[in-house]
């Protein structure tokens, strides 16, 4: 389920692709240009000025082989003076048309969605501790109720607690556990072993982090 929420301009990196922000910055001051809001129009010739000096930097970075390390010196530092900008103007023109999704879309800026989902994945799973069952060939396994969970995965392993590769899912008596404190059945030929184990919350959003091993325990 989903619901509505306020929408806001996203901002560039400077992690980003030169040329995809070189692009973006002109037309989004090109655009910006035009206004007849003289505010406006001004913060779009300054993007437009960062972004041609960028797309110059572009230039001299392709051309430049001889000088490729100064020249990527002075592209990262172009690249992010533009990308600093670009998130200036976005800073004034929420205060010129505040609250506007609408106005802000005609100068091209992107915004980030207007849907909401109704909860993020849940939280590591932690305070886990495991040990023999009255019962021969099964554990006994609890950790602290973990927030946003609807269901927990629990996974075990009998070789080096970091190998993410070598833990299978437990399936017996069931695949996935709504309760932090439960009861499987260890397959036989992982018995008398040392067993560690690992657990995962999950809900209608997705999965949260893998707790850290534990466990660390021999099942008769």
């Amino acid at each position: 389920m989903s619901k509505p929420r306020k929408q806001d301009i996203l901002v560039l990196s400077d992690h980003s692709n030169p040329e995809v922000n070189k692009n973006k910055i002109l037309l989004v001051g090109g655009k910006m240009e035009e206004s007849l809001n003289p505010a406006i129009s001004a913060l779009g010739t300054s993007l437009v000025t960062s972004g041609t000096t960028l797309n110059t930097k572009i230039t001299n970075k392709a051309n430049a082989d001889a000088a490729a390390e100064s020249a990527t010196t002075e592209l990262h530092d172009a690249n992010e003076a533009g990308c600093k900008l670009y998130k200036s103007t976005i800073a004034e023109i929420k205060k010129i048309l505040p609250d506007n999704p609408t106005a802000w879309k005609e100068f091209y800026y992107d915004l980030s969605s207007d849907i909401a989902h109704d909860m993020d994945v849940p939280e590591k799973v932690e305070g886990g501790s495991g040990t023999q069952s009255d019962f021969a060939g099964q554990c006994d396994a609890h950790w602290k109720p973990t927030l946003r969970a609807k269901f927990y995965t629990v996974r075990i392993s009998n070789d080096d607690p970091l190998d993410l590769s070598k833990y299978i899912r437990v399936e017996d008596p069931k695949d996935s556990f709504t309760s932090s404190s439960i009861r499987f059945v260890v397959p036989e030929d992982m018995r008398n072993k040392v067993l560690w184990i690992k657990v995962t919350a999950s809900n209608s959003t997705g999965k949260g982090p893998a707790s850290d091993p534990f466990g660390g325990i021999i099942i008769q």
